[in-house]
């Protein structure tokens, strides 16, 4: 008896064309500009703006983006870096205590004609936005990699199922899908959580508004994530496709030509 072959069964066809689409619509919507994220409405009473968050960076008081994550850390990093220099230090802390006492003889405040850097709570949330930056940046890198690494093992499945027919190959093609399916979704949640942790400690010692998961780069991005779902499940559905017939010639030999001699 030969091996049982499979066929090519409309689950194939289906996870074909998701396994391809999944992992290329998250990353379009991730090199793209034009889209966003995340959205934090206008707040008139504090004075912010309408702010959009893509995956490459936030938008301008202007609403438009002109500079990256990486940009925004090395700005911040250095700013920091120079502040905490030239404030941080025990002479710096030093001449920030005699300020604060002749403000507060001369009722002058002392923030008047001095950095942002002067003052130790101003620092600390530089420090901060130089982490969150340099993280937003890393997460970028993490989401478009898994992408990449997600489309690679869905591809090698489907090679595998074009080139073979062997019914006991489909188990390696419902594998290399299902680690493709934890590379893909699993940069992209990683994305989701990361930056919302972003949102929730920024927000929370500056009070600008929240930015809520919404806009075309989202969800378009969960459309992504729902096409590698489904082209998992398609590929797991791919393992009941249909036999292919043998011929009698193939499976019984000795039968084709009639019964042995001496019957």
């Amino acid at each position: 008896m030969g091996k049982e072959r499979a066929t090519i069964s409309s689950c194939d066809k289906f996870a074909f064309f998701c396994v391809f689409a999944g992992p290329c619509c998250i990353t379009a919507m991730a090199m793209n500009t034009t889209s966003w994220h995340r959205l934090a409405r206008p707040d008139m009473q504090l004075g912010w703006p309408e702010r959009r968050y893509n995956v490459q960076g936030p938008s301008n008081n202007r609403m438009s983006y002109d500079r990256t994550w990486k940009m925004m850390k090395v700005e911040v990093c250095a700013a920091y870096e120079i502040a905490q220099k030239q404030w941080g230090t025990p002479e710096g802390m030093m001449s920030f205590q005699m300020m604060s006492v002749m403000g507060a003889m001369t009722h002058i405040p002392i923030q008047e004609g001095f950095p942002c850097g002067f003052k130790p709570m101003c620092r600390s949330h530089m420090s901060l936005r130089c982490m969150w930056y340099w993280q937003l940046d890393m997460d970028k890198h993490i989401l478009t990699t898994g992408q990449l690494v997600c489309l690679g093992f869905m591809a090698l499945g489907q090679i595998i199922v074009l080139m073979s027919g062997n019914r006991d190959h489909r188990l390696y093609v419902c594998a290399f899908s299902t680690f493709g399916l934890i590379a893909g979704n699993g940069a992209w949640a990683w994305y989701v959580f990361d930056t919302d942790q972003f949102q929730h400690e920024l927000g929370g010692s500056t009070g600008w508004p929240y930015a809520k998961s919404e806009g075309a780069g989202f969800y378009g991005s969960l459309g992504g994530a729902t096409w590698i779902c489904c082209g998992c499940l398609a590929t797991c559905c791919g393992l009941g496709s249909a036999e292919e017939e043998c011929s009698e010639s193939d499976d019984e030999p000795l039968l084709a030509g009639g019964p042995p001699m001496g019957y």
